[in-house]
């Protein structure tokens, strides 16, 4: 039916509502690795060495790439980058609804295009949830998903071209490319040739391998390998986690990964010995009746997830709560979307009552697994913007913040220093809507009774000094105890008027009832009044003589807290009231 079809690929759109919802442009931690390549693409000097250069074991040269463009395109928006994860697993989902109507065509029920069976709506939302979360709002991590579709891609071209394809040499090329396009975004990528190996294992059982098809596969994955390990090296500072051979812990820690796209909790082994079982079942059945070759593309995928997240627990077993981990459920998921597939193939035409019901009790569990996984992916992305937003202001304000501080981006606090520098010259990422940075350049000249508007689109930022947080529509918050405007002045001797437009101030009905805002002149209060919802407030100020040349004026906020700490929300910046609008103007 059409609305099976068309509620499957609703998991898309939900998937880019969740990441403009909740994503927040800001360079977090290895995405500071990528800097550098803007530098060097900036001074034409980037190589093709330096973009297959390791990272960490991983030679990630096509997302780099992937994210060179989206940088270009969109002045290095990590939202954007997060997009383009969405958009690459939607060509995810559309090979497999693609894989999906081929074995409908096999089994002899053809699914017109645009038409889907009602179990490819839980494989969808499964394959697009929002439990990936980490995946889904932090750019860099486009190096783990990529090989996710690629993989998919090439183990689909590689069935078609086994199944006898009038055109099966265009199939093994696209097969080709997208698994040598995989294995060179990541490690984890160079686990699809393998993949492919099974598939013409099971093709091989069944009689019907081509072998000019076999052996040109297994020699582009040798020259693959081969090219992948030259100048390989183990990174000398990489930490090692998996803390020794300890059998019982591997095995825990592998059940668990299969069971985490369902849960975050301890019981997540149990979920992942049940998916194992019901894999090794579904097999068997698929074995006799001699089906395993047509499900072909299924079980290799289900082959390459198994094997990444192999390669993760040998890697990572030694810290336990790594099993939870959001970015590894990307690979879990596709595992029970193909158990799904295999079983329904393996219950179709049984007659079974059994089978019938195995199969209706399994996509109810995936249903409950599932939306599980939306909540938990819900609740951390809501701490996640939070969180993301208060880095955001921290690096707008770079220059005035501790090492501490800056160490929350990354964790050489030098790093971001040097690397911010660029960035805001070049107005890339949080400075790229500056209209020019205030960490850059002198003290803007202020006239006496010009009016600073603030927030996007408006003309205050570059008279922004230390204590503002980062521009949002129509204001901007202060971000810490003191927010300060620093300025290049005429002289004034003689009061001032401030006129000051707030758009929100910050409460804690029980605990804080109301925001003092304390004007002060060279560290002197000068004029104050208190803010409880929002409006404007025009006061005059007592203060002393101006010279001509640098002004500091400051604002104070004594009762400014962190929304966090008094249960408020899960914001922790220090804010007390958003500033829309201020003048200073001589009486």
């Amino acid at each position: 039916m059409r609305i099976w079809f068309w509620l499957g690929f609703a998991a898309a759109v939900a998937a880019f509502a969740f990441v403009l919802v909740y994503g927040v442009d800001v360079p977090f931690w290895d995405e500071w690795d990528f800097v550098p390549f803007l530098q060097a693409a900036e001074r034409g000097e980037l190589s093709l060495d330096a973009l297959v250069s390791l990272h960490n074991e991983h030679r990630i040269a096509v997302p780099r790439v992937f994210a060179l463009l989206v940088a270009w395109m969109t002045s290095y928006d990590t939202v954007a980058q997060c997009l383009f994860t969405v958009s690459h697993l939607t060509v995810l989902l559309a090979y497999v609804y693609a894989a999906i109507r081929r074995a409908g065509e096999r089994a002899g029920t053809p699914v017109p295009l645009g038409r889907a069976p009602f179990w490819f709506v839980p494989v969808a939302w499964l394959l697009m949830s929002w439990r990936q979360v980490e995946n889904l709002l932090w750019g860099f991590q486009i190096g783990l998903t990529l090989p996710l579709t690629f993989s998919f891609v090439a183990l689909f071209h590689l069935q078609t071209a086994l199944a006898g394809a009038r055109s099966r040499w265009l199939h093994l090329t696209i097969a080709a490319i997208a698994a040598f396009l995989g294995s060179f975004s990541s490690a984890m990528g160079l686990l699809v040739w393998p993949a492919g190996a099974v598939v013409l294992a099971l093709h091989w059982l069944q009689g019907d391998l081509r072998w000019r098809t076999a052996a040109t596969w297994l020699a582009v994955a040798a020259l693959t390998w081969g090219l992948y390990f030259v100048g390989f090296h183990a990174p000398p500072a990489h930490e090692k986690l998996g803390g020794g051979f300890d059998v019982g812990r591997m095995a825990s820690f592998f059940a668990t990964l299969c069971g985490a796209w369902a849960t975050a909790k301890a019981w997540g082994a149990v979920v992942g010995v049940l998916v194992l079982a019901a894999f090794a079942l579904a097999f068997v059945t698929l074995w006799r009746r001699k089906l395993l070759a047509e499900n072909g593309v299924w079980i290799g995928m289900a082959a390459f997830c198994f094997a990444t997240l192999a390669m993760i627990t040998f890697g990572r077993s030694g810290a336990a709560p790594l099993a939870y981990r959001s970015g590894y459920t990307t690979y879990s998921m596709p595992i029970v979307a193909c158990l799904v597939v295999v079983l329904v193939a393996a219950a179709r035409g049984t007659g079974s009552r059994a089978a019938r019901l195995g199969v209706a009790f399994l996509l109810f569990a995936v249903v409950v697994g599932t939306a599980a996984g939306y909540k938990c992916g819900q609740r951390t992305a809501w701490r996640e913007r939070d969180s993301r937003t208060a880095l955001a202001a921290t690096l707008v304000d770079y220059r005035n913040r501790a090492d501490t501080e800056l160490e929350l981006l990354h964790p050489k606090a030098y790093r971001v220093r040097t690397l911010a520098d660029f960035l805001a010259e070049q107005r890339l990422s949080v400075f790229a809507d500056e209209p020019a940075s205030p960490r850059r350049i002198g003290r803007q000249v202020y006239h006496w009774g010009d009016e600073l508007h603030l927030g996007t689109g408006g003309n205050a930022r570059p008279y922004l000094g230390a204590g503002w947080s980062i521009d949002e529509v129509g204001f901007v918050w202060s971000g810490a105890r003191s927010a300060f405007l620093e300025l290049q002045v005429d002289a004034h001797t003689g009061p001032l008027r401030l006129d000051l437009t707030y758009a929100m101030t910050l409460l804690a009905p029980g605990q804080v009832e109301s925001q003092r805002v304390q004007a002060c002149i060279a560290g002197e209060v000068v004029g104050e009044f208190v803010a409880t919802t929002n409006g404007h407030v025009s006061i005059e100020l007592s203060a002393p003589p101006i010279a001509a040349g640098p002004f500091e004026f400051e604002l104070r906020f004594p009762d400014a807290f962190v929304p966090a700490e008094l249960g408020v929300s899960g914001e922790r910046r220090t804010l007390a009231v958003a500033v829309a609008a201020l003048r200073l103007a001589a009486l």
